[in-house]
């Protein structure tokens, strides 16, 4: 439940996967920023806030994506700091600025700098809150499609936006985990359990959530070791990130 060091997040992403995705699943705030932080924990009745997280998550990916950044650790005075780098050549890209802007940074820069604990007063650096692996698999589990007798029964928690209307959690975790059910097991599952009368699987032509699946297990395996003395972990990819 501690939740995970930031180191980790480095960790993970020279074992190869995508920033935004681990971005996503184990940060519930960057700066003023926050990913659906109630999600952390069981399904919330009130429909969280993510926007601006998921804009500063798909901007950083589209840099990584096309080579543009490297996501590395620094010191900032006595502090460690992880530290993200853009190409000085983008320094004139809107995005940038954009990324910027949606940080809160004073002003557009290809160096920025997150840490974990920081002096209120010191504008260089962009705080970051982690969270703990079972508050992960409580944020991913939000993708979970549970029947609509469920939902009717009162079995399941309704999230619902300002007006009333049922949230749909596709919209957080569509890129991320979705888990469907079924009646019978069904032939073209990635992974599959039987619980209460249903089937629950993840669909084999799903890649995102496949990766979310084999990412999330990888994390297992190099949380159980020391964090200090783990090293990048060599994975087959089975999508682009």
């Amino acid at each position: 439940m501690t939740p995970i060091e930031p180191r980790v997040l480095l960790l993970l992403y020279h074992s190869g996967w995508a920033i935004d995705r681990i971005l996503k699943v184990f940060v519930q705030r960057i700066g003023s920023l926050p990913n659906a932080p109630r999600a952390s924990g069981p399904t919330p009745d009130n429909a969280p806030k993510y926007e601006d997280f998921f804009r500063a998550c798909e901007i950083l990916r589209h840099l990584w994506r096309d080579g543009h950044l490297e996501f590395g650790e620094t010191r900032h005075g006595e502090v460690p700091v992880l530290v993200i780098h853009i190409d000085p050549s983008r320094a004139e890209d809107p995005m940038v600025a954009e990324l910027a802007r949606v940080l809160g940074l004073p002003q557009p820069t290809t160096t920025v700098l997150f840490g974990a604990t920081l002096r209120s007063n010191d504008p260089a650096l962009v705080p970051i809150v982690t969270r703990s692996l079972l508050a992960a698999m409580y944020y991913a589990s939000q993708g979970v499609d549970p029947p609509e007798l469920d939902l009717r029964r009162g079995k399941v928690t309704r999230t619902q936006e300002a007006d009333g209307a049922d949230f749909d959690w596709t919209r957080v975790t569509g890129k991320i985990l979705r888990v469907h059910h079924a009646n019978r097991r069904p032939s073209d599952a990635f992974v599959a359990v039987s619980y209460r009368g249903h089937w629950w699987y993840i669909d084999d032509t799903d890649l995102d959530s496949k990766s979310t699946f084999s990412f999330l297990s990888q994390t297992v395996e190099l949380l159980s070791n020391d964090v200090r003395t783990a090293t990048p972990v060599l994975t087959l990819p089975i999508s682009a990130g």
